[in-house]
C-alpha cells in the first residue's frame, strides 16, 4: 500500500549545524547527529553548508541531481 505524503505535513527546513567528529574507521569527518560523511566533494560540501536538515531544504532534490550526475546517456 502506497502512502501519499501531504506537502502540508512535511517538516519545514531550518538550519541546525553539524556536529562533526573524526571517525577512525572511515578516516573522515562524520556528523554525530545526522550521519553525514564529509567527503570534500561538491555534493557533501553543499550538505555541510545547509546543516543537519539538508534533506528538508527546498533545492535538495534538484541540487543532488545536478551535483551527482556522472554520466549523460
Amino acid at each position: 500500500m502506497v502512502k501519499k505524503v501531504d506537502k502540508s505535513q512535511k517538516e519545514e527546513y531550518h538550519f541546525e549545524r553539524h556536529h562533526f567528529y573524526l571517525d577512525k574507521h572511515a578516516g573522515k569527518q562524520v556528523c554525530a547527529w545526522c550521519g553525514l560523511v564529509a567527503l570534500r566533494n561538491k555534493a557533501s560540501d553543499w550538505c555541510v553548508e545547509k546543516g543537519c536538515n539538508y534533506k528538508l531544504h527546498n533545492s535538495y532534490q534538484s541540487t543532488m541531481r545536478k551535483l551527482t550526475k556522472q554520466f549523460d546517456f
